[in-house]
């Protein structure tokens, strides 16, 4: 029997290796951060009002719970095709969570046009909460809501959304708040 020698051990190597792979991880991540930094002011929505500066907290991940109470004076809006208005409308938290105000995943305000249940394709505009909202907490926002450019009798539907993970209304036993709408 012919044995065959003995490979020299490449765990020197691959530790070394690995040292680098480590110190290019950090690398990367350190100027991911400072790119993150220098650009969060750059991407800082604008407040809903002159004297409030809206400031985004950090993420908290997916919420658990997607429940929301939403009110309005407005109970049903005759517009022009395009026309923009601005709705207020009343948001409480009835959770258990806070819904946060930035990070990867805010929680804002926003709508869909419905046209018979059906939600047509294109996201409106956002309103931005100012501040993380507290279980129990309410807040009156103003949505700006723009018209579709095409004439018909449709429904405004209202909800929160968990930014890049799902509308409330999507969520279980969730709904829209509903405006009826003639666009003319």
């Amino acid at each position: 029997m012919v044995r065959q020698p003995r490979r020299k051990s490449s765990l020197k190597g691959s530790t070394v290796m690995f040292q680098r792979i480590h110190l290019l991880s950090l690398i990367v991540l350190l100027v991911a951060a400072l790119v993150g930094c220098s650009s969060s002011s750059k991407g800082a929505q604008p407040s809903q009002s002159a004297s409030t500066q809206v400031t985004r907290t950090e993420p908290s991940g997916a919420l658990k719970s997607y429940q929301q109470t939403i009110s309005s004076a407005v109970k049903a809006l005759t517009l022009k095709p395009g026309e923009t208005v601005t709705v207020n409308v009343t948001v409480t938290n009835p959770g258990p969570e806070t819904w946060q105000n930035g990070g990867t995943n805010p929680v804002d305000l926003s709508y869909h046009w419905l046209r018979n249940d059906e939600v047509l394709p294109s996201d409106g505009d956002r309103a931005y909460l100012e501040r993380p909202l507290e279980p129990g907490q309410s807040v009156t926002l103003k949505l700006p809501v723009v018209a579709p450019r095409t004439s018909g009798q449709l429904t405004l539907g209202i909800s929160m959304v968990q930014e890049g993970l799902t509308w409330f209304a999507l969520g279980p036993g969730g709904s829209w708040y509903r405006i009826p709408v003639r666009v003319q």
